[in-house]
């Protein structure tokens, strides 16, 4: 499964993608999200705005939830509404917009493919969903002391059904 790489701007001209890291959230308007306190949105993605036949999903958003110190995470998938809201984050980390661009193979921040991983592989039938590396960006300051990643990842036959919420966390440092 190739990788699709995810680079950060912070460039305001890029108002048009809702695809963000650390930024504000884009919420159909019928729906809730539950944010718990000691939790925030670590990055949202707009199914929109990915490379084409990503995941079994044409449309909605992926919320990648973790608590304050990264040690737990979930995630969250709502399907897009005629309506949206944008709901502002109380958090003291910078907001990147997020393109992104399939790749092979990449290390850093990503979807798919294999996790940067330390100490810890897959199993055969899993599937990396989404990979926070802190030393992929000079700006980027959630746990940016840790020599490491933390992603999210899935069953194979979860991620084929959009069952997004079945993925887990893992914390994988040296």
């Amino acid at each position: 499964m190739n990788s699709v790489k995810i680079t950060l701007t912070n460039s305001h001209d890029l108002s048009m993608i809702n695809s963000t890291l650390f930024g504000d959230l884009i919420v159909p308007a019928d729906l809730n999200l539950e944010i718990k306190k000691g939790e925030f949105c670590l990055a949202q993605i707009d199914i929109f705005e990915l490379p084409e036949k990503t995941f079994n999903v044409k449309s909605g958003f992926i919320y990648f939830i973790v608590d304050n110190d990264g040690y737990h995470g979930r995630v969250v998938y709502l399907e897009e509404s005629s309506e949206l809201l944008r709901v502002k984050q109380k958090i003291p980390f910078q907001q990147f917009k997020m393109r992104f661009l399939q790749e092979p193979n990449c290390d850093g921040i990503k979807l798919l493919g294999k996790p940067s991983s330390l100490n810890r592989d897959l199993l055969k039938n899993e599937v990396l969903l989404f990979q926070y590396d802190p030393l992929d960006n000079d700006n980027l300051e959630f746990l940016e002391y840790m020599d490491g990643v933390v992603y999210f990842a899935i069953k194979e036959k979860d991620l084929k059904k959009a069952l997004f919420h079945k993925a887990y966390f893992v914390r994988d440092n040296t």
